[in-house]
């Protein structure tokens, strides 16, 4: 395993502990990105790991992850809000 494999196992074993302390309580909550709640910032994350394993088991990432859309008939809402034109506007405001 090379180096910056273990450092993204690390990374991904920090993140999912990390997750088993939210509460539906906190979602709402802030998070040091302007204008994103736990909620969207957790989305987003689950979003970049889809692209993550598509990216490894096919060699491409394509807008919407082929994981995530696989799994849309389980209920959740995999929209990044990272790619919303309210975000875009707000982030290009600002930039």
């Amino acid at each position: 395993m090379s180096g910056d494999t273990r450092l993204l196992e690390r990374a991904a074993s920090y993140a999912a502990r990390s997750a088993l302390d939210v509460t539906p309580a906190l979602l709402r909550g802030p998070t040091p990105c302007r204008g994103w709640n736990l909620a969207m910032l957790l989305g987003h994350a689950c979003e970049s790991l889809a692209a993550l394993h598509d990216g490894t088991v096919t060699g491409r990432v394509a807008l919407i992850p082929a994981t995530a859309a696989g799994d849309e008939a389980d209920g959740r809402d995999w929209a990044d809000p990272a790619r919303s034109e309210e975000h875009t506007s707000e982030l290009q405001s600002h930039h």
